[in-house]
């Protein structure tokens, strides 16, 4: 009896079954850091290393000009900056028609792609090692508005021998423009001819989650917010944020 039922259900998953589809190979761009996805789209690159005031390492990459430009003189400069968790790669990961670092190098501009402490472009340190020093992640938006925005763009000044620069931000990269910016005292917004915001955030309102409550009525919100973002490693695999 057991033999005849095995032997239907074998049956049956034969009839059923079908033969896998063939296994495509990735896209070998999958692997490509920004500089081998500049080149193979047919542009110039350059790296650059931005210290800090404070020590911190930037990678900073540029695209001087189009791919068919008719003069390799770079144009008017304009830094990108990417968002929370991302990289300068934002800018440059699509099509050449698809990504705002080509679109505006095909137009003349001399492009610049910045990259805040630390993401992947930018682990480094002339003191601290991220792998091994808590030191290296103890920063914040207000360092990145205060010195990581401002070390670049006069970096890219004095490189350019200009005096003006525009400025394009996404998400977090918005926010430390505001920061940057929006103070008085601060003289970098003299050298800003331009500011262009997506996904600005500005400040936090409509926000539907219950979580909110928690930081409104807790006696320790700091507590609450390593509770549920983690304490140097943002956003930890935790129950909590599952």
């Amino acid at each position: 009896m057991m033999f005849g039922i095995l032997s239907f259900f074998l049956l049956f998953s034969l009839c059923c079954s079908r033969r896998l589809p063939k296994v495509q190979q990735p896209d070998p761009e999958c692997d490509y850091n920004i500089t081998q996805l500049i080149q193979s789209k047919g542009y110039p690159w350059e790296e650059h290393k931005v210290t800090t005031a404070d020590g911190y390492i930037l990678g900073v990459f540029r695209i001087p000009h189009g791919r068919n430009a008719s003069s390799t003189t770079p144009g008017r400069p304009v830094l990108l900056q990417h968002g929370l968790l991302d990289s300068a790669t934002s800018w440059v990961i699509n099509f050449p028609e698809q990504s705002l670092g080509f679109i505006l190098a095909d137009a003349g501009y001399d492009v610049w792609l910045g990259n805040m402490r630390g993401n992947h472009y930018s682990r480094a340190h002339v003191k601290y090692n991220p792998d091994h020093d808590e030191a290296f992640w103890d920063f914040s938006w207000d360092d990145m508005a205060r010195d990581d925005l401002p070390s670049m763009i006069y970096y890219i000044l004095n490189q350019t021998k200009q005096t003006q620069i525009g400025y394009v931000g996404h998400s977090q990269g918005t926010m430390v423009g505001f920061a940057e910016f929006g103070n008085l005292n601060n003289s970098a917004q003299n050298n800003v001819s331009l500011y262009g915001s997506l996904a600005p955030v500005a400040h936090l309102a409509h926000i539907k989650s219950p979580l909110k409550y928690l930081f409104n009525t807790s006696t320790n919100p700091e507590e609450v917010w390593h509770t549920l973002c983690g304490y140097k490693d943002f956003l930890p695999s935790s129950y909590i944020i599952k």
